[in-house]
């Protein structure tokens, strides 16, 4: 008579649920060493590469900006001398033309930032002020004088100072500085966009643009007229 024993179904079933188990911790434990290398030791490189790459997309977007706007004015002279109780009057007249090209730039080459690796920020520190530049062309249209009362260099010195800062006045109230702001506006939002695309922060802390400072802006190619004059 033969004793021996088959497994039985149930025998088999335990079994395999056993090793089934065995297979899932094992791989729960390596997931969760993984997690916890992640989480202990993050990956340094990563973040200065990507503070790297968005520097210079700032840089690639922080090019010279540029506005430009052409003009023109006339301007009318008169003077006039008076003798015997204005009995007699000789009179001067001049009428001048003045077309003029002029930009402002803002050169983004200079604008200054502090990074902060930890938040992933970078925070614009500074904006350059703006450059303006006037070209004029400066040509007298209609010039009338008497025999006792002629120009002299001192007048046309005069007249062309005059006409200058007429020009320079028409210039101030126009667009071309907003339009300059406005440009400058619109590259610092391509900066934010493109350091958002890597999950960084572009800020502005300047408070502002800077203005133009047109106080300190000489009448252009002033020398060159008066020394045509000399």
């Amino acid at each position: 008579m033969n004793n021996e024993r088959h497994p039985t179904s149930k025998g088999l079933f335990n079994g395999a649920s056993g090793c089934l188990l065995l297979v899932q911790g094992l791989v729960l434990g390596i997931l969760l060493s993984l997690a916890a290398v992640k989480f202990l030791w993050p990956n340094q490189h990563e973040t200065t590469v990507s503070s790297q790459v968005v520097i210079e997309q700032i840089k690639d977007v922080a090019k010279l900006v540029t506005v430009e706007g052409s003009f023109s004015e006339i301007y009318s002279y008169e003077d006039s001398y008076k003798m015997f109780y204005n009995f007699l009057e000789f009179e001067k007249k001049a009428i001048t033309t003045v077309n003029a090209k002029a930009w402002i730039s803002y050169d983004l080459n200079q604008i200054e930032f502090e990074v902060e690796e930890a938040n992933k920020v970078i925070r614009l520190t500074h904006i350059p002020d703006p450059e303006i530049l006037i070209e004029p062309d400066f040509r007298y249209y209609d010039i009338e004088e008497s025999v006792l009362n002629t120009f002299t260099k001192e007048d046309y010195n005069k007249i062309y100072e005059q006409s200058i800062q007429t020009l320079r006045k028409k210039i101030q109230e126009s667009d071309l500085e907003e339009r300059a702001q406005q440009n400058v506006v619109e590259r610092i939002r391509s900066m934010q966009l493109l350091s958002g695309a890597n999950g960084w922060d572009v800020v502005d802390v300047t408070s502002s643009i800077p203005s133009v400072n047109w106080k300190t802006i000489e009448a252009p190619f002033r020398n060159s007229f008066l020394q045509s004059q000399q």
